[in-house]
């Protein structure tokens, strides 16, 4: 796979549009079944449910694994971007999250930093960066999770989250998103005197986006272990382009989540307390390679 970049930052962020609930795309250049290297073995197969249900019941009497300390999580959004001039181009927004977990029995609290975005696609034509100001723009967000009875262990359950970057919402789940640079809801989140965030892009199409989104995450593991652990991701996005540097770049793409659900998930790896997002970017080629 050729890496290029979109927050789907444009995945986040172009990576899901207003439509993105609609997976029953019918693009012309449809780029859903072209995906030149898989970012999972597909042998995952989970049901996003959270129900107790899956697996066989453990002994009440057991008690759960101590997940409590510093994790680092690689976390992959796959979305179907439909970009002008291209067409569909398969996208993988790739976080690499610093996170923090406290324990109280079976009741968790994942903290997340994100430290670095990474996005690639199947295209040679397009790359998308996101730059370290979005990052370090990012709040730490404290996620509750549950561990769940999962065959002769437990399974880490982490409720739906949603996420806003670059606007304000009263109702985050229903409201309607902005479209409009100069909505007072939109703000200049990376502090660059643009709208929203600024996303930067290369290639057959250059120049910066600003953009705004809105998403939320569920994640299920497999059988958790105080050392690692991996799982699928359900999730939506919707973002949308309120500026850019050129006309023809300001425009919010078609973008659907990718109909291969394998291909959105996760894994968690246990760190030593004083790791930091230094450490993390600068060992996250390694981390992650068993």
């Amino acid at each position: 796979m050729k890496i290029t970049t979109i927050l789907s930052i444009l995945l986040l962020l172009l990576s899901s549009c207003e439509d993105s609930n609609n997976n029953n795309y019918d693009w012309s250049q449809d780029g859903g079944n072209d995906v030149e290297e898989d970012n999972t073995d597909g042998s995952i197969d989970l049901v996003n449910d959270g129900s107790q249900n899956d697996g066989d019941v453990i002994d009440p009497a057991d008690p759960p694994p101590d997940l409590a300390g510093v994790w680092v999580q690689k976390q992959i959004l796959a979305s179907v971007i439909n970009y002008p001039m291209i067409g569909a181009v398969d996208t993988f927004h790739i976080n690499y999250l610093l996170v923090t977990i406290t324990q109280d029995g079976t009741s968790l609290v994942a903290s997340e930093k994100t430290c670095a975005i990474d996005i690639e696609a199947d295209t040679n034509l397009q790359t998308t960066i996101i730059p370290q100001a979005f990052v370090d723009s990012m709040d730490i967000e404290a996620k509750p999770v549950s561990l769940l009875p999962y065959n002769e262990g437990y399974k880490f359950y982490q409720h739906k989250y949603y996420q806003l970057q670059g606007i304000n919402l009263s109702d985050v789940e229903n409201e309607e998103m902005p479209t409009e640079a100069d909505d007072p809801r939109v703000f200049d989140q990376d502090t660059d005197s643009n709208p929203g965030l600024t996303v930067r892009m290369t290639g057959t199409l250059s120049g910066e986006l600003y953009v705004i989104s809105r998403e939320y995450t569920v994640l299920t593991s497999e059988e958790v272990s105080t050392s690692g652990f991996e799982g699928l991701i359900d999730w939506e996005g919707s973002q949308i382009t309120v500026g850019a540097s050129s006309a023809i770049l300001n425009t919010t793409p078609e973008s659907v989540t990718h109909p291969d659900a394998a291909l959105s998930n996760f894994k968690y790896v246990k760190v030593d307390d004083t790791f930091t997002c230094e450490d993390v970017i600068a060992q996250k080629e390694t981390l992650f390679e068993q």
